[in-house]
């Protein structure tokens, strides 16, 4: 009786132990599944610590995202992506269609018109978000399947732009080309020189 019962409880240590290891393999693998899942391929110059700028009552469009895949992800990294902007602090709104198809050799920029009103203080700081979604058909049928997204917020301050230097006109007098004043005083001498020899001809046929 004894062996039977110890029997019994090697093996549910055992069985324990095995159900403990599937588990985590399970774990590991949902994780690896999920992950590329919930991510948006895409990249800034702008973020915490470098903001994009903006003057008061200033109004202009600028890049501020590139999306972007590889060659590695789903259908050879050819993919289709929707941009929204969730949070635009009332200053920013997308430009054109909020669509966008990529390849590994051809990014998308996007870009953004920028707005804020003349009575805004310098040194005023708005954060835009922007939600990305990867809603490229699976290859089957056509069907959009499980959304891939992923958010971005960027700060964006508002700095008066330092101003443009005014090129200084340049007061170095002109140099004429030397080349040709020497023609023209070699065609002087050579009038003066037929000139003389025409008249000395004259007078000597006159005197003949």
């Amino acid at each position: 009786m004894t062996v039977q019962v110890e029997d019994a409880n090697n093996m549910e240590k055992i069985n324990k132990k095995y159900c403990f290891e599937l588990l985590t393999i399970f774990g590991i693998l949902s994780f690896l599944f999920v992950l590329p899942m919930i991510s948006a391929g895409f990249s800034s110059n702008y973020y915490a610590g470098n903001p994009a700028t903006i003057g008061p009552g200033e109004t202009k469009t600028a890049e501020l995202l590139t999306l972007l895949s590889g060659a590695n992800e789903a259908n050879n990294g050819n993919l289709t992506y929707k941009v929204e902007i969730t949070n635009g602090a009332g200053i920013a709104t997308l430009e054109g269609n909020n669509v966008f198809s990529i390849t590994p050799t051809q990014p998308a920029p996007i870009k953004v018109k920028l707005s804020v009103s003349s009575n805004t203080h310098e040194g005023t700081e708005f954060n835009i978000t922007f939600k990305i979604s990867d809603i490229t058909p699976t290859e089957s049928g056509g069907m959009i399947g499980f959304a891939k997204t992923s958010t971005f917020t960027m700060p964006v301050l508002v700095r008066t732009p330092p101003p443009t230097p005014t090129p200084t006109p340049s007061t170095t007098p002109v140099e004429q080309p030397k080349g040709s004043i020497a023609w023209v005083i070699i065609v002087l001498v050579l009038a003066v020189i037929i000139a003389i020899v025409a008249f000395l001809f004259l007078k000597r046929k006159k005197t003949a």
